[in-house]
């Protein structure tokens, strides 16, 4: 008898559990499948004062890693993160291979067919006609050189020309082979390689010349500078705009006439720190969990970088001032790193260094790389917000909604929420190599990508903070304000 009313009370028992379980799974259910729209909040965001940091960072000129505009623009924000009452702020440096053009000058040279009689003479103005590919060579002073048109540059064209001691001139410009031709240029003997812009900018830049990097893989397969790899490349490397290209195309394409560059080179290449600076909103409840928040805050060395990244910098000032007035569970982290336009030095360096934490405390890293949408100077209202998972498209979705309906002055804008394989591109990417969920805001670009041009006349403050209300609502909502 005994025995029977225990079986019947463990019957009971397990019964009881059973539907405590189904319930509360049926409650847990029901609570992800609603719509997280009240657990939303809106954030401030002062867009006069993000425009007074922007002009407060295009003060000092270009903000090259390593350079002292570069030192002093990571000061000023680290100052910001202090003045909004950020905790554990601190500027980091990492050694890194980088270079600064001591000297540039150029001249470009049209011969008769036997390179006797100068039939034109013609200065290239540094910046606007010409730039400096980065961890290019150097002259030994003035040098004049001879162009051997090649075309597009395949391996083949660099080998079936005699290039020793000459300048080899690349069209169809394909920024992703920049590597290969250096060291097809290297291997052939030129002392010169020239590639000409025919892609970016269009008319409306004249098709100025952009700066871009030389990276190549070391041993580890990890992006280097190539002197890191080829310490002895010497390759003066150029980028000479459409007009200037087309110029010494039309003299040398047939052989009927000869060119010749003349031209004064001096690149310093060696070790100077690369800056990330961060600051913390500490978590009160998990404080070792932290979402993180950055964009780059280096620009390149021949422009003022407002859209690309100064505004994006400017982005993550203003939201950290915001999002500092919240109590939250979880830390969430701000950052600003250099080393960007070089390979992504800046954060891969950083994420190295803190990989133990990184790996086991990171919920999730949100970039800011050109968020400016300006729809009065490109007639295009849209930007993007790129994620490393599509479990992550819906959560934006809902936020975005909100922000609309909050803000409906943003109603103007199209922001697009697609998933993205991230890779490189920019700051995301080290965080996305540790599988670690990751998502990037674009704005709609500009005509002066990495020019001269670059200028503050682009920078729409309204729409830096549809970035900044999106992505600080996403920051709240995951690291969990206490109420």
């Amino acid at each position: 008898m005994g025995k029977s009313k225990n079986k019947t009370a463990l019957k009971v028992f397990a019964l009881i559990v059973a539907v405590t379980l189904l319930s509360g799974s049926l409650v847990f259910f029901w609570y992800k499948t609603q719509s997280p729209i009240n657990e939303f909040l809106t954030v401030g965001f002062d867009e006069n004062r993000a425009y007074q940091d922007e002009v407060a960072l295009l003060s000092n000129g270009p903000r090259m890693t390593g350079s002292e505009a570069g030192r002093k623009g990571a000061e000023y924000i680290a100052a910001q993160f202090r003045n909004a009452g950020l905790k554990n702020v601190m500027i980091e440096g990492f050694p890194t291979t980088m270079f600064e053009v001591e000297k540039a000058e150029a001249k470009i040279l049209i011969t008769g067919a036997f390179g006797k009689v100068t039939l034109d003479e013609k200065e290239i103005e540094h910046i606007k006609d010409f730039t400096v590919i980065g961890y290019s060579g150097s002259t030994s002073g003035t040098e004049k050189l001879e162009i051997i048109y090649i075309g597009n540059g395949s391996t083949s064209d660099f080998q079936n020309n005699d290039l020793k001691g000459k300048a080899a001139l690349v069209s169809n410009l394909d920024t992703s082979i920049f590597a290969r031709q250096c060291i097809d240029a290297m291997d052939g003997g030129a002392k010169v390689l020239i590639l000409i812009n025919d892609v970016y900018g269009g008319n409306t830049t004249n098709y100025a010349p952009i700066y871009k990097s030389c990276d190549v893989s070391d041993s580890n397969g990890e992006t280097v500078p190539i002197v890191d790899v080829y310490p002895n490349f010497n390759v003066v490397t150029l980028m000479v705009s459409k007009g200037v290209g087309d110029d010494i195309t039309n003299a040398v394409k047939f052989k009927v006439k000869r060119a010749f560059i003349e031209l004064d080179i001096n690149v310093w290449r060696g070790k100077r720190d690369t800056l990330v600076v961060t600051g913390d909103i500490v978590g009160v409840k998990y404080p070792d969990q932290f979402i993180m928040i950055g964009g780059h805050h280096d620009t390149v060395y021949n422009g003022p970088g407002a859209v690309d990244n100064t505004c994006g910098a400017v982005t993550v000032v203003e939201m950290a001032r915001n999002l500092a007035n919240f109590k939250v569970e979880k830390t969430m982290k701000f950052a600003t790193f250099g080393g960007e336009e070089e390979g992504l030095f800046g954060s891969r360096a950083w994420v190295k260094a803190h990989k133990e934490v990184v790996e086991k405390n990171l919920v999730a890293y949100l970039n800011l790389d050109m968020p400016n949408i300006n729809v009065d100077k490109l007639h295009d209202n849209t930007s993007s917000i790129a994620v490393s998972t599509n479990d992550s498209i819906p959560i934006f979705n809902a936020i975005k909604n909100f922000t609309l309906e909050s803000y409906p002055k943003f109603k103007k804008y199209q922001t697009d929420i697609v998933y993205g394989k991230m890779i490189g591109g920019s700051d995301y990417d080290p965080f996305r190599r540790l599988n670690k969920t990751t998502s990037s805001f674009w704005g709609n670009g500009l005509y002066g990508y990495h020019t001269y041009l670059d200028t503050i006349d682009w920078i729409n403050p309204e729409s830096l903070s549809l970035a900044g209300h999106i992505y600080g609502t996403y920051l709240l909502y995951t690291a969990q304000v206490v109420r």
